[in-house]
């Protein structure tokens, strides 16, 4: 359970913060490489417990899926896409990084509004994603 949670909330934060910071460093783009990405990830202190998810989120099949071979992981591309998909386009899979500047993608705790099922004001986004936050939830 905790563990969907802490994958929920970084998929959260990827969605809200990485595409705002990756547009800032390199331009808007409709997908960034594994490594721009995932520096932007770690110099935003988001961790990279879920990257996979963060390059499903912003690289195309073809770079997602050389970045994994090179690094000897087995990451499932269309099953990443999917979840993000269910979560946040109703289930369309097809979206790429630009998808996230629509305002409906980009619902924060600043607009009052929150797609993804969590409440804003219980929560926030968290930087690390690999350790307790400190609320008192233990895996």
């Amino acid at each position: 359970m905790f563990k969907l949670f802490r994958k929920r909330r970084a998929m959260r934060a990827y969605r809200r913060q990485l595409g705002v910071k990756l547009r800032k460093r390199y331009g808007r783009e409709k997908h960034y490489t594994p490594e721009q990405v995932r520096t932007t990830a770690i110099s935003s202190n988001l961790g990279v417990d879920y990257l996979c998810f963060a390059l499903a989120m912003y690289c195309d099949r073809d770079a997602f899926d050389a970045y994994h071979l090179a690094e000897g992981e087995a990451c499932d591309y269309d099953a990443m896409r999917a979840d993000i998909g269910n979560t946040y386009f109703g289930g369309d899979a097809s979206f790429d990084a630009t998808t996230f500047d629509a305002p409906d993608a980009g619902a924060s705790c600043d607009s009052g509004s929150d797609t993804d099922g969590f409440d804003c004001g219980d929560f926030g986004d968290f930087g690390d994603f690999g350790g307790d936050s400190g609320g008192g939830f233990g895996d």
